[in-house]
């Protein structure tokens, strides 16, 4: 609509469209927590799993359009880019804070305390609504006397704290679940670390097996469209063969929330499995060898959804991947400080340290970290060599910034 431009109202609009995505993710967090606090172990991956899913789906698919939409975007370039920024971080917060929140939150903000340390361990191990054994090389003895004696808690010395408005002693909300032992001492796998593999393998799956059933499903729709309309015609008695037009008419449309998918959802897609596999495939390394397998078959598919599902797309300019290359740039940053991360805080024997000593390598790291991609990015040119010297061969010139998206909104406006 022209008449809003520059107007109060469209302002509003906007101002409403970033109001409900903190609403919505506001709401994700309220049933995490509701999760968290009410299921344990297996549980609450699968519920993990199911809330991802599914808000994420009816975000991407109802309220995203809707929103965009109150934007009141006037080319298609710029919707585009409005729809991937409505879109692209909700489902990336979606996707990834429930494994943030494992990795470095639970630990400090779940806690087991009682009097002493020994009821403390009895409360994370042996009362009835534990979910987690003790480690097997530190189980509980019956004495003779029919007592329970209870094994060295050494192994608990780096996983317990003293509440200073308390004084009880308190079990950190990621405490050990299997120890070893070694020359440097006690080393535990904590509980944390076992969920957040089982969580993060059971969303990986269910994320790829949707992903793969809209593609089959839609190979499905436009085939059984053809066959459909080749039987009605061949009860009416017309033989002829289908024409090209035909079949292009029954094909799905290359734009959003269309079965023949649209470049925001099949790169959406992308971007959450490129987030997984570069923040957490150092904890769950299999997946990268299944995330291989995969997307060989993926994008097989993908690749006959384009020829033989998906209606045949008008010509538009486009500035590379757009906005995409941002996204993907903010994940490979995000990645370099979730790992360094893990490395400190979550994986033994730094995960033993003091909370100020973890903290201090953990900066120092995740500088020298950022620092060494900063450089290589210097080391990359933007355009490759044999590009650019074709280019001056040639005399010819890059699009100015923005020529590409001025001459995509004229063609729209054409359209």
């Amino acid at each position: 609509d022209e008449s809003l431009e520059g107007t109060s109202r469209l302002l509003l609009q906007t101002g409403f469209v970033y109001v409900c995505i903190v609403a919505y993710i506001c709401f994700f967090f309220l049933c995490l927590w509701l999760v968290i606090d009410n299921l344990e172990g297996k549980y609450e991956s699968l519920a993990t799993t199911f809330l991802i899913t599914i808000l994420g789906v009816a975000w991407s698919s109802f309220f995203a359009p809707i929103l965009v939409n109150l934007q009141n975007h006037r080319t298609e370039v710029r919707q585009e880019r409005g729809r991937v920024i409505v879109v692209a971080p909700v489902r990336l917060i979606l996707a990834l804070v429930p494994f943030l929140q494992l990795a470095f939150v639970r630990k400090y903000t779940y806690s087991y305390c009682s009097t002493t340390l020994e009821e403390a361990a009895l409360t994370v191990y042996d009362s009835p609504e534990s979910v987690s054994s003790w480690p097997a090389s530190h189980t509980p003895k019956m004495g003779s006397d029919g007592n329970l004696t209870l094994p060295d808690l050494a192994f608990l010395n780096k996983f317990h704290y003293q509440d200073p408005a308390t004084r009880e002693i308190c079990i950190f909300g990621c405490y050990p679940i299997s120890c070893f032992t070694d020359e440097t001492g006690i080393h535990c796998v904590t509980n944390c670390a076992a969920q957040l593999e089982q969580s993060l393998t059971y969303y990986y799956f269910t994320h790829c097996a949707t992903t793969l059933g809209f593609v089959v499903i839609a190979i499905f729709l436009s085939h059984w469209a053809w066959w459909m309309e080749s039987r009605q015609a061949r009860k009416k008695g017309n033989a002829e063969a289908y024409t090209f037009l035909q079949v292009q008419a029954k094909l799905f449309p290359y734009e959003y929330g269309s079965w023949g998918g649209s470049r925001e959802e099949d790169f959406m897609e992308l971007a959450i499995r490129f987030a997984m596999l570069t923040c957490f495939s150092a904890q769950v390394p299999y997946l990268v060898l299944s995330s291989l397998l995969t997307n060989i078959v993926e994008y097989r598919l993908y690749a006959y959804r384009m020829v033989a599902v998906t209606r045949r797309t008008s010509p538009f300019p486009s500035e590379g991947i757009g906005i995409w290359q941002f996204v993907f740039q903010a994940i490979s940053k995000l990645a370099i400080v979730v790992n360094v991360g893990l490395l400190v805080f979550f994986q033994p024997p730094m995960q033993e340290w003091e909370p100020s000593a973890a903290l201090s390598w953990f900066i120092v790291m995740e500088h020298i970290a950022l620092g060494a991609s900063a450089m290589i990015e210097s080391f990359v040119q933007s355009v490759p060599d044999d590009v650019r010297l074709i280019g001056e061969s040639e005399g010819l010139q890059g699009p100015s910034p923005g020529a590409l998206e001025a001459l995509g909104d004229v063609m729209f406006q054409r359209k």
